[in-house]
């Protein structure tokens, strides 16, 4: 067993029972500290909108601040139960974001996660020209947030930001698909 930590969650791993637990952290000392500093800048409209007009997704937001790993568990459970793909792992249960359960994974070898980021960047390359959609994607886009199954598929365990949603949705299927045709990484 043993924690990680986040911007938006802390993650525990409990290898022997085969499940991760991850725990929205609700940073009220932050929220407190920007709304104080929008407040002594003497701009009500500004406070208004910090507070309500920017969306859990905008990183300067009040909501972001307090919500942002709630939204982020939610978005997992509902992509990984609406919209199951190899590519997700997958996420049995939700309370209302404070408390999700995943499937555990093993970390990705060396040599398979060298392999399978260098086929990533490049597939990412191919479909859209440039690299400015990795940039947006942000730590997402990292090996450490990919491990392997018992059945040998790659999958992407932190998927709740809404940038790599529709990344997602659009090609996260076809990008296992041609990796195990390149790589011979075929499932029974």
């Amino acid at each position: 067993m043993y924690i990680a930590q986040g911007h938006r969650r802390i993650v525990l791993v409990i290898p022997r029972l085969g499940i991760v637990l991850k725990f929205p952290i609700i940073r009220i000392n932050v929220f407190l500290s920007d709304g104080l500093f929008v407040i002594k800048r003497r701009n009500f409209r500004n406070f208004i909108k910090w507070l309500f007009v920017y969306t859990p997704d905008q990183y300067f937001g009040a909501r972001n601040r307090l919500f942002g790993g709630i939204v982020d568990n939610q978005r997992e459970y509902w992509l990984s139960t609406y919209y199951p793909m190899q590519i997700i792992q997958p996420t049995y249960f939700s309370f209302f974001g404070l408390i999700n359960i995943q499937k555990a994974g093993e970390p990705l070898d060396q040599t398979e996660a060298t392999d399978f980021f260098s086929f990533l960047l490049q597939y990412v390359k191919d479909k859209h020209e440039d690299y400015r959609l990795l940039f947006s994607l942000g730590h997402h886009i990292e090996i450490v947030n990919f491990c392997t199954n018992n059945d040998d598929s790659i999958r992407i365990v932190d998927y709740g930001n809404p940038r790599l949603w529709w990344y997602l949705m659009l090609y996260g299927d076809q990008i296992i698909e041609d990796y195990k045709a390149i790589f011979k990484h075929d499932t029974p």
